[in-house]
């Protein structure tokens, strides 16, 4: 008869049909191998560890700058104002005030704050004049700077002539910190860099979970839907809202 199947492909088909479902149905059965889903694993264990920690000053901070206006404003901020004596000489140019201030206050792995005032001072090229009795009278000069990390700032003024520079310096605390790290703000290129291979880090991290998710955890269907929900989401808030 010519529907009729020989006893080979009938074996093929109850084979296949007596085939064990995947243990995990994100990973191609392919790689349903010992050697594979061990180097899966550790590699999801050794992330992991570097995803946690990661995870943590991300949770915490994420907090802190959701409800920035309740929380941070309780947190007292440490604030010190001393004096540095000035050079004799005083300084040619902002540059020269700025340098001095680097050496003197060993100021290392700090980002320089331009602000609308320190600009107009490092480009202001002549002492600003008044009127006084109809003759211009000369101006002392002004140089404003501001140093800042993820952990500390400095307000440094100092006026042409005085014997001394005034020196605000602020302490930002363990959660002002941590939300610098998290926006990744005046920390320097190094944290930028370290941010990046943690960013890496928590992708590999969600990837090689998602391949090591097991039937007994739920429904492929379900942890499809929650994960397209998730997604969509996101990009809802992000591009709608």
């Amino acid at each position: 008869m010519a529907n009729a199947t020989t006893p080979r492909e009938s074996g093929e088909k109850e084979t296949a049909s007596k085939r064990p479902p995947k243990a995990h149905p994100f990973l191609p059965r392919t790689l349903h191998t010992r050697p594979a889903l061990q180097v899966l694993r550790k590699t999801h264990s050794w992330v992991g560890i570097t995803g946690a920690t990661a995870a943590i000053v991300i949770a915490i901070s994420g907090i802190t700058l959701n409800h920035n206006t309740v929380i941070n404003p309780r947190i007292p901020v440490p604030t010190e104002d001393f004096q540095l004596e000035a050079p004799a000489d005083g300084f040619a140019a902002q540059a020269d005030f700025e340098r001095f201030l680097i050496e003197a206050l060993e100021i290392n792995g700090h980002v320089l704050v331009l602000e609308e005032e320190e600009e107009a001072m490092a480009q202001r090229e002549s002492p600003a004049a008044s009127e006084s009795g109809g003759r211009p009278v000369a101006q002392p000069r002004r140089f404003v700077t501001h140093f800042a990390s993820a952990t500390e700032q400095y307000d440094i003024r100092y006026v042409e002539g005085n014997p001394l520079i005034d020196i605000t310096h602020i302490d930002r605390g363990v959660m002002r910190t941590f939300n610098n790290l998290h926006l990744a703000q005046v920390s320097g290129n190094s944290w930028v860099f370290v941010i990046d291979v943690l960013s890496v880090a928590m992708v590999v991290l969600a990837l090689s979970g998602l391949l090591l998710w097991s039937r007994l955890t739920g429904p492929r269907l379900l942890a499809l839907g929650l994960a397209t929900s998730m997604l969509l989401g996101t990009i809802y808030f992000a591009l709608v809202l």
